[in-house]
């Protein structure tokens, strides 16, 4: 199995999926947990390899705005669990 690095950025109501190793291997998606399955497929059509061969290594770019809203969740669920 083989790992591929992307990114994962917002861009708009879009998250921007980009492989800094695999030239045109750029996709997106409508929601975070949807990166990794469209990283996948883009390999899977470029390489010509099995989907089930592929290993995706995601980092997520958090702008101020989203970093904040983290840290927000964050304390909230903390809250929670100490109630």
């Amino acid at each position: 199995m083989t790992t591929y690095r992307f990114t994962a950025e917002r861009s708009h109501q879009w998250w921007a999926i980009i492989s800094p190793d695999v030239t045109g291997a750029a996709t997106q998606a409508r929601r975070l947990d949807q990166a990794e399955p469209m990283a996948r497929e883009v390999i899977s059509l470029l390489l010509e390899v099995p989907e089930d061969d592929i290993d995706i290594d995601l980092e997520v770019i958090l702008d101020d705005d989203g970093q904040a809203a983290l840290a927000m969740a964050v304390e909230v669920l903390r809250e929670d669990g100490d109630a």
